[in-house]
């Protein structure tokens, strides 16, 4: 999932396939902000991303260089439904074909999560809010990453008898606007600003 090889394939495959897609379509499905008649604007997190289908565009405020978030998005834009977030919250595992990353899953995001609460709760949590996440009861953060997306971090410290636990969930229709494969991805990205922006 994380070699530079397969999302360089992945990246050309969905600029090709976003140029045939008519742009109020996109806009309806993905809840995206149509600019100028011609780009297609969508949040990512804290980030703004900008899309132009025919001829392709694509560029980020502020700009990251990132070509996981321009092949999630380009995903998102083909595959998005018309629809809001499920109503109940399922963890990574409970998703279609998730059982069979969770493992690596955990390993790239829930155990790195942990490690920077651990570290230093205070530094994690604003780095939290600086990419809008919204804190709801003790130590849980549900964030916004795409319009129709909503993903939930629950932190569990530890205590004498068990260690401490980070643990992600996804609404339970999230996989019908993104693979689980660029549903991980997301939390990867996420886990990446956490562990490295200053």
């Amino acid at each position: 999932m994380k070699a530079p090889h397969s999302y360089e394939e992945a990246l050309q495959i969905a600029r090709e396939s976003v140029q045939a897609i008519d742009i109020k379509d996109a806009s309806s499905r993905t809840g995206g902000e149509i600019l100028s008649g011609k780009y297609l604007k969508i949040p990512f997190f804290h980030i703004f991303t900008f899309a132009r289908f025919s001829p392709y565009e694509f560029h980020t405020e502020p700009e990251t260089n990132s070509p996981l978030i321009e092949t999630v998005l380009l995903h998102y834009i083909s595959n998005a439904r018309p629809i809001g977030p499920g109503e109940e919250w399922i963890t990574f595992k409970e998703l279609p074909s998730g059982i069979f990353y969770y493992h690596s899953f955990q390993q790239r995001s829930e155990c790195r999560i942990e490690e920077l609460f651990q570290k230093d709760f205070a530094r994690t949590e604003k780095k939290i809010q600086e990419m809008g996440g919204r804190k709801q009861e003790d130590f849980s953060y549900v964030f916004t990453p795409l319009p129709r997306i909503l993903l939930k971090l629950v932190y569990v410290p530890p205590d004498e008898e068990f260690p401490g636990q980070a643990i992600l969930f996804f609404d339970n229709a999230s996989h019908l606007h993104l693979p689980s494969e660029d549903l991980a991805g997301i939390s990867e990205w996420m886990t990446d600003f956490l562990e490295n922006q200053p």
